[in-house]
């Protein structure tokens, strides 16, 4: 069975974005007290990296997911094996009392 693959595929326009930040703040980069201009890639470059860094995070939670799963399935087959050994072990003692 070939693996899929699935896609993402993000357009639109590249914005600049400048953002001015008045002074006497707390944030962003607070660098004394006076007004700060930063100026960033926006608009779908924006969004680009947002899901590009979001991925492997969601990559790393699902290796998660799977690997607890594999574990609870491994218990449940523990404890199917361990009943069908009670049931041997009764069968055992039966028939050892039938015999004495």
């Amino acid at each position: 069975m070939a693996a899929s693959t699935h896609r993402i595929l993000i357009a639109g326009d590249i914005s600049s974005d400048t953002n001015v930040y008045k002074g006497i703040r707390k944030s962003p980069e607070e660098k004394n007290y006076g007004t700060l201009i930063k100026k960033s890639k926006g608009g779908s470059f924006l969004l680009n990296e947002i899901v590009l860094k979001s991925i492997p995070l969601k990559i790393a939670k699902l290796n998660d997911l799977i690997h607890n799963k594999e574990k609870e399935i491994e218990n449940e087959k523990l404890i199917a094996n361990s009943d069908k050994f009670k049931g041997m072990e009764y069968g055992f003692k039966s028939l050892n009392g039938e015999k004495l």
